[in-house]
């Protein structure tokens, strides 16, 4: 959900990933004005393990960061010197190999808007929110700690009942 104009997604990278899925390397982007970014990640490959993208690969689940340090974000000081506070990497598969990473960059300031990440809750059928960058929006974050929702209920669990990713206009309204 966004409400300004420039949006909250700061810059986008594709990292492709090699044959043995243990590293990645940046294919491209979308910069916009965080040039400083384009030119830190030139060339840049990651193993497994080794940052945001190396976390996706090693994992092979989507990974949002709220908050941005050395070792979680290989490019911490050109990503703060953009504006960006927070990004969040998804994996893309082929079949079941992953084959890259999907990577948006996000900015905080003057932004209100949300991304979040839900994943099932231990001993429940339910998923719960594992994490969420939710700049201007602190009351529904805080609430949204509280929400489960089990299969086919809610955005989350509609999503989760089929395993297939869905768009859903309005969310305000909804």
């Amino acid at each position: 959900t966004m409400t300004q104009a420039n949006g909250m997604t700061a810059a986008a990278e594709v990292w492709t990933g090699d044959e043995q899925g243990g590293a990645a390397t940046l294919k491209g982007g979308v910069y916009g004005s965080c040039e400083a970014m384009r030119l830190a990640g030139e060339g840049l490959t990651l193993r497994a393990g080794e940052g945001l993208v190396g976390a996706v690969l090693a994992r092979e689940v989507p990974v949002l960061l709220t908050e941005l340090d050395e070792e979680s974000f290989e490019r911490c000081d050109a990503a703060k010197a953009s504006g960006i506070a927070g990004a969040v990497a998804v994996p893309v598969f082929d079949e079941s190999r992953l084959t890259s990473v999907a990577l948006l960059m996000l900015r905080a300031s003057g932004m209100t808007g949300a991304i979040e990440l839900w994943a099932g809750r231990r001993g429940r059928f339910e998923l719960g929110l594992a994490e969420m960058f939710a700049p201007g929006l602190e009351r529904f974050a805080k609430l949204s700690r509280y929400v489960g929702f089990p299969k086919g209920s809610g955005l989350p669990g509609l999503v989760w009942a089929p395993s297939r990713p869905r768009l859903l206009r309005g969310v305000g309204a909804s």
